[in-house]
């Protein structure tokens, strides 16, 4: 018997720990900022010169009544307008007695779903979709994957003009990683969503938030 070519559970483990490593590695540096894909469109050259002219409020549609997350989404979209020079009406850095020239949409959509990049038979330690004998090879030992899985968050933002009903403004930010904090994930994804408002390049395209330091 050639003892040399033998695949044993723990020769497989050896070969894929330095990969492991680099993998956990990655993970962590991974921590310090938030990936996003990126597509906006605007019709807007600039906001109003007067300030009666940069208030907004917030808009629900009937699916997003009751949901508890919403007054969240909204407060935390509203400290990333007030970034790009809008303020909501009724607010104290809004002006007073003024109907607001805007309505803000916001919404957050998330789904799981299954991560195997690879099929399979890929190169994954853990092969097979769900589970299967782990680290390759046809042994059913105590390594056995349970299968894993990415969340996809997309946050959308809408801004309308109230003066004519026309949507000015449209921004999508993906991210689609391991589950990230909420309070870490939607000011990221707001920043991403707003990056060089009010006149966004066309397409899609990568958008990298450096997050707090707190949460690293």
């Amino acid at each position: 018997m050639n003892t040399a070519s033998r695949h044993t559970p723990l020769s497989s483990l050896g070969r894929w720990l330095p990969i492991l490593a680099a993998a956990a590695l990655l993970s962590a540096c991974a921590a310090t900022q938030l990936q996003t894909n990126v597509q906006a469109y605007s019709t807007l050259q600039a906001l109003p010169a007067q300030a009666n002219d940069r208030t907004y409020r917030f808009e629900r549609l009937p699916s997003q009544q009751a949901d508890a997350g919403q007054d969240d989404l909204e407060r935390q979209a509203r400290v990333a307008l007030q970034k790009i020079g809008l303020a909501l009406a009724g607010s104290p850095d809004a002006p007073t007695a003024q109907r607001p020239r805007y309505s803000v949409q916001v919404q957050l959509r998330q789904t799981v779903l299954p991560l195997d990049p690879y099929g399979f038979y890929g190169p994954d330690p853990f092969w097979g979709r769900g589970w299967g004998p782990g680290f390759y090879g046809a042994w059913a030992g105590p390594f056995w994957s349970s299968g894993r899985t990415e969340t996809r968050s997309e946050l959308t933002l809408l801004l309308r003009d109230l003066t004519n009903g026309q949507v000015v403004f449209e921004g999508h930010a993906v991210h689609s990683d391991l589950p990230v904090a909420r309070n870490v994930l939607v000011p990221a994804l707001l920043d991403a969503a707003l990056r060089d408002f009010p006149q966004p390049p066309a397409g899609t395209r990568q958008v990298i938030v450096p997050l707090p330091a707190a949460t690293r």
